[in-house]
């Protein structure tokens, strides 16, 4: 049974409302724009990340287009407002969940899927696995593997990383205006109000004092296998969705592919149809940054 929280509204950003769904075994939180009955698009997030931090880029949907949108963007199990899966969640246990909240959502109609990192490599399988189901597909640099990580070492590297239980750690913060000091440091793209609201709504008290992100490092855990090359190929290929591939040249993925032109030009040749952005001075969060740019972008490709 869903059940709906206040709206978080500030007089700057768009409005949004909340919703909780029991999504295999864990309570999901759902956020939700725009308008109830109107075309739907789903927004995936990355790790380390939430759905609030979509924010901006739905502020300039909704800004930009003359027809209502109903945006939905949930939060990850272990991130955002959802719940923890005991135990941490294997990455592909995510395309479980993204296929649960889809199906509560749109049973029949295509789907239209805007993603980031993380959240754009699993919307780039459930893209080739449901292929006849996404008729649109914004990748905001979802280009894993990188051609430096794990992908293509050997097999008992690889397992044997997984069992030694490598995971990440959750930074913690000594006030909000810590982390809004740190992202307008890091990214002086980023506005001071931008930043202020992600410190707001992305972080929350921690237990020991300070502040936290919603985003718990250990949720996602390291694959103990990953795929061959020629896998992930195969996979590519079968993607029939107009698709936009977002990339920023600031951001460390274009770093990773440095003098690994020819590895990412085959990759990218891989989608049936496909055009492409490239944001001159964007990072990874390029939603953050040039959310009306990559907004105008996704807007062009759901009209084709």
């Amino acid at each position: 049974m869903a059940c709906v929280d206040a709206a978080l509204h500030q007089d700057e950003f768009s409005a949004s409302w909340s919703e909780y769904l029991p999504i295999r075994g864990v309570k999901y939180h759902v956020r939700h724009w725009g308008e109830q009955g109107a075309p739907k698009v789903f927004l995936f997030h990355g790790w380390m990340d939430s759905s609030v931090t979509w924010q901006f880029l739905v502020d300039e949907i909704l800004a930009q287009s003359d027809q209502a949108w109903h945006l939905m963007a949930p939060d990850w199990s272990g991130y955002g407002h959802s719940e923890p899966r005991p135990g941490g969640s294997m990455f592909i246990g995510f395309l479980g969940d993204m296929e649960q909240v889809i199906r509560h959502y749109a049973r029949e109609e295509p789907l239209k899927i805007i993603a980031h990192s993380m959240g754009a490599n699993l919307s780039s399988i459930y893209a080739s696995a449901r292929a006849e189901r996404v008729s649109h597909f914004v990748n905001l640099e979802g280009l894993a593997p990188m051609p430096s990580g794990e992908f293509g070492k050997p097999l008992p590297h690889q397992v044997a990383r997984w069992l030694n239980g490598s995971r990440g750690r959750t930074r913690a913060y000594q006030s909000r205006e810590e982390f809004v000091q740190r992202m307008t440091g890091q990214n002086p793209l980023l506005s001071r109000s931008r930043a202020a609201f992600l410190a707001e709504h992305f972080l929350r008290p921690a237990d020991d004092g300070g502040f936290i992100p919603r985003a718990d490092a250990e949720a996602r855990q390291v694959a103990p296998i990953y795929p061959h090359p020629d896998q992930i190929t195969e996979l590519l290929r079968n993607i029939s969705a107009q698709t936009l591939v977002v990339r920023g040249t600031a951001s460390f993925v274009s770093k990773a592919f440095a003098g690994h032109e020819e590895q990412l030009a085959e990759r990218l040749a891989c989608y049936q149809q496909r055009s492409d952005l490239v944001l001159e001075g964007a990072s990874h969060n390029m939603h953050h940054e040039f959310p009306a740019e990559v907004a105008a972008a996704a807007l062009a490709l759901f009209a084709r």
